[in-house]
């Protein structure tokens, strides 16, 4: 009897087969081969997915805007994906209609959301992207408690 065990487990071929098998440890073996391609599967769907569907943030900003640099700080630290587009105020670019239909009354920074939510001002600008984005060493929850109260 185990001489014909072991002469059907060498006729086998595939995981069917040893999924049969009496021993414990290649049935362990066996179930675990096709699943170890799932990782590489799902790495590349969310590679294709992520570089067709994914829209990234705009930022326009201008570079000796102290508010501009404080949310391009917090983009760049906290590896925030984003399209960084530069408004030169000297050249006059915030008062031309392509910039004003982002923000009406000219002023930088904006942003517009990977949504196409678009937010002025820095101050609610860097509240948003703490918020959105989970940056809780940014943004403390417990406000109270790191204030000592």
């Amino acid at each position: 009897m185990i001489r014909i065990e072991k002469k059907r487990e060498s006729e086998c071929e595939g995981t069917s087969c040893l999924l049969s098998s009496g021993n414990p440890a290649r049935r362990r073996t066996a179930m675990l081969q096709p699943i170890s391609l799932f990782p590489f599967l799902k790495i590349i769907i969310i590679i294709i997915s992520s570089s067709i569907l994914k829209k990234t943030m705009k930022l326009y900003y201008f570079p000796l805007s102290q508010p501009s640099r404080s949310v391009l700080l917090l983009i760049k630290e906290a590896k925030i994906d984003c399209e960084v587009i530069t408004v030169d105020l000297m050249k006059g670019e915030h008062k031309k209609p392509e910039y004003l239909a982002v923000n009406p009354l000219g002023l930088v920074p904006s942003i517009v959301d990977d949504d196409g939510f678009v937010l002025c001002e820095s101050g609610a600008v860097l509240t948003y992207l703490a918020e959105s984005r989970s940056l809780t060493e940014w943004l403390p929850l417990q406000i109270p408690r790191f204030a000592g109260g």
